[in-house]
C-alpha cells in the first residue's frame, strides 16, 4: 500500500499484491487520487512506484489491474501508461449486477520499459 501526499494530507492511494496471479503476476488492486488533484503526476506516480516495486520483488512477473469497461478516463490513463488491454470478462460486483471490466496488463519487460519513461 502507498499513499501519496500533500502538505501532510493524503491525496492519492495505491495497494498492490504481489504475485498474485500465476500468469499476470502482481494485481493492481486499488488506485485512487482526488478528483481535484487528477492530472498532476500523483496517479502516474503510484503506478511507477508499484511497477519499480514489483520489479524488484517479483521479477519475473508482470502487473495486472482491472478496470470497468465504462471507465474511459481510467482505461486512457492506464493505456498512456503503457499498460495493454488484454481482454474483459463479465463481473459480479459486491451488491450484485454484471458489469463487464477489462484486464490492463504489463509485462516483466514492459514494466521495465515503464520506469524508464
Amino acid at each position: 500500500m502507498l499513499v501519496a501526499e500533500a502538505d501532510a494530507t493524503p491525496v492519492g492511494f495505491g495497494c498492490a499484491i504481489g504475485a498474485h496471479d500465476s500468469q499476470w503476476g502482481t494485481l493492481l488492486d486499488n488506485l485512487h487520487v482526488l478528483a481535484d488533484r487528477q492530472g498532476s503526476g500523483i496517479g502516474r506516480g503510484l503506478v511507477r512506484r508499484i511497477a519499480q516495486w514489483t520489479s524488484s520483488r517479483y521479477p519475473d512477473g508482470g502487473l495486472y489491474l482491472w478496470v470497468l469497461e465504462q471507465n474511459t478516463a481510467a482505461r486512457e490513463f492506464y493505456r498512456r501508461m503503457g499498460g495493454r488491454d488484454v481482454g474483459g470478462e463479465l463481473w459480479t460486483p459486491p451488491g450484485g449486477g454484471r458489469v463487464t471490466r477489462q484486464r490492463y496488463a504489463w509485462t516483466p519487460s514492459e514494466l521495465l520499459t515503464l520506469l524508464e519513461r
